[in-house]
């Protein structure tokens, strides 16, 4: 029987339209009744994830999660309590503060409160272009940034065919495989504690939940989530995902403006692996 699932907001629950389809809202609603644990998966802040939260009422239930920043962070939805996080060090933050200015690339340092950027990349118009609400991100100098703490990831935000170039070079990825690297969209490679992301996340959970691989169901589109698909034994990925995704998973649903998740419960249902 499934006693979690972990299900990505983002091309995953959220329709291309950002909104939440009334049959997803259904089938996690008859999810959360039973008692199966629901954890949202995301790259968003925590606070990115309220509104969402609070549209599947999941602060009415003891058995609902939030792994937030790429899964660095968990917390329990209803006592907006932090269960565990992973940090990246004062040193780290200087790293990856270092090889953005090397290359040249814009990172997001995210803390759990703030989305900072170094104030030489205020007015870089691949920002612009992709971040959409600018509105709480904080520019700050060099010196700064060197003295950032408690951050949980960060995102490194550029071109996805410089990227792949970047990827190749000896300097950039050797620094990148000091860390847990993933993207979340072919243009932002977020970086994080080693041994962190979704896939640590649902491996916490389990643990301290008593939770067996078996009895995990998990769902999503992009790269990172890749690893909790892996940590799941019902690992899904909705039509829109992409090929390497699709590759990890057992089964493909529709897509993510098709109710994916709705129908990814419905196939667990039907292998009477729910207590509904």
């Amino acid at each position: 029987m499934i006693k979690l699932m972990a299900i990505d907001i983002d091309g995953t629950l959220l329709n291309d339209n950002q909104q939440i389809s009334p049959s997803n809202i259904e089938s996690i609603t008859q999810l959360l009744l039973s008692g199966v644990y629901i954890v949202l998966c995301s790259g968003r802040a925590t606070g990115g994830m309220e509104h969402i939260a609070r549209e599947l009422d999941l602060y009415s239930y003891e058995n609902a999660l939030l792994a937030s920043f790429n899964g660095t962070c968990i917390t329990h939805a209803k006592s907006n309590t932090e269960l565990f996080s992973w940090e990246l060090s004062p040193q780290d933050v200087q790293v990856i503060n270092q090889l953005s200015i090397d290359f040249d690339i814009p990172v997001i340092f995210n803390t759990r409160a703030h989305h900072i950027i170094n104030y030489r990349y205020c007015d870089h118009e691949f920002i612009k272009k992709k971040i959409k609400n600018r509105a709480d991100i904080q520019y700050v100098p060099d010196g700064d940034i060197n003295r950032l703490d408690r951050v949980l990831k960060a995102s490194l935000v550029v071109e996805s065919t410089k990227l792949e170039k970047y990827l190749l070079e000896l300097h950039f990825s050797g620094i990148v495989r000091d860390f847990h690297s993933t993207r979340s969209e072919p243009w932002l490679l977020e970086i994080s504690v080693l041994n962190s992301g979704k896939g640590a996340a649902l491996h916490y959970l389990s643990n301290a939940l008593n939770i067996k691989n078996s009895e995990i169901a998990s769902i999503g589109n992009q790269e990172n989530d890749i690893p909790m698909l892996t940590h799941a034994d019902f690992s899904f990925a909705v039509g829109n995902a992409t090929d390497a995704v699709k590759s990890h998973a057992r089964y493909i649903t529709s897509t993510n403006n098709q109710s994916g998740v709705s129908e990814a419960i419905r196939i667990l249902s039907n292998l009477s692996l729910l207590a509904f």
